[in-house]
């Protein structure tokens, strides 16, 4: 039998001590809290909505269930260039989950987000009969006139992504169980890669004042890039050979070639694309050689509106059946 608790228990036991160091947080005792805003510097909003079954395994740990659920939202964070200040957390519950796995989750939350620097500050819980949910509304700042995004490049400037491309999406089929023929140490890297994202957040702060666009890679590299593209009112030429895979993705898609392409679209990479124009390569070669995050030029913009052209070796435009992932309503 499940002992029962209420939304009140949940908040008072293990969120509340989350958020004992942020005074606007109030305790979360109150209906609100409070943000003083910086001197000189913009504030950073964003918020992701994960679902059980969507964005996350149904019967993921709470452990990985956090780490998904706070990276998203760093990630947007580091895309911005932003450094983290605050999130609100608004969680579905299930009706049978148990205290001893929120518990779990919310150690899991305090751990992250003391590694980067984020403090809970607010949010909400309820009971569901459906599936389990998380909302998180990220705050971070930047100083004003150097936030970054996606309306910024010109025709010329070079493409860089950061870490290796493809080990997420790789890693939730393998949890699916449909990469039964790999390797065992492949296997685990790529899950590792998925159920923990790795936020980019140095890097991002970095390229303040340097990259003329940037985005976090969440819902496949080519999808994503066409959100530059179309925002810069460019297009890019992309070299395929160029994009930076890891030994785990290349070992499994040479066992599964159908599988090469998924690498591009399959998402939740969690690295940053961005450009650089000609006029900055000097200062970025600069942050480049001392930060310690692999970074890989791909690419190009050229004149366009939107296109993200994937070009094999011999030059000829590679064709993807799915750019990446896009979530889909009116569907029975």
């Amino acid at each position: 039998m499940i002992k029962k608790f209420n939304e009140f228990d949940i908040i008072s036991r293990y969120f509340a001590p989350l958020a004992r160091d942020y005074p606007g947080a109030l305790g979360l005792t109150d209906d609100a809290a409070l943000i003083k805003p910086i001197v000189g510097h913009d504030i950073v909003v964003t918020t992701d909505i994960l679902v059980a079954g969507v964005h996350f395994p149904e019967l993921a740990t709470p452990e990985t269930t956090a780490s998904r659920v706070i990276g998203c939202n760093l990630s947007d964070l580091a895309a911005m260039g932003a450094t983290p200040l605050a999130f609100v957390l608004a969680s579905a519950w299930p009706n049978t989950i148990s205290e001893d796995w929120i518990n779990s989750f919310s150690l899991s939350v305090g751990n992250i987000s003391s590694a980067n620097q984020i403090t809970l500050i607010g949010g909400d819980t309820v009971a569901t009969k459906g599936p389990m949910s998380h909302t998180v509304t990220a705050f971070g700042t930047v100083p004003s006139g150097f936030a970054l995004t996606r309306r910024g490049t010109k025709p010329g400037d070079q493409l860089f992504v950061s870490g290796t491309i493809g080990d997420s999406a790789l890693g939730l089929l393998a949890i699916k169980g449909k990469l039964t023929h790999a390797a065992d140490q492949d296997i685990k890297t790529l899950v590792d890669r998925f159920r923990n994202p790795l936020p980019r957040l140095i890097l991002g702060k970095a390229l303040r004042g340097v990259a003329s666009s940037v985005i976090d890679i969440s819902d496949g590299l080519v999808q994503d890039l066409s959100h530059i593209a179309r925002a810069s009112h460019v297009s890019f030429e992309v070299e395929y050979s160029k994009i930076p895979v890891s030994m785990a993705a290349r070992n499994i898609s040479s066992i599964s070639p159908d599988l090469k392409n998924y690498i591009f679209s399959g998402g939740d990479d969690y690295e940053l694309a961005f450009t650089v124009s000609q006029d900055y390569m000097v200062e970025f070669k600069r942050i480049r050689e001392s930060l310690d995050v692999p970074v890989t030029e791909i690419g190009y913009a050229t004149e366009g509106d939107g296109d993200v052209n994937l070009r094999d070796t011999d030059g000829s435009k590679i064709r993807l059946e799915v750019a990446g992932y896009r979530h889909v309503f009116g569907d029975k």
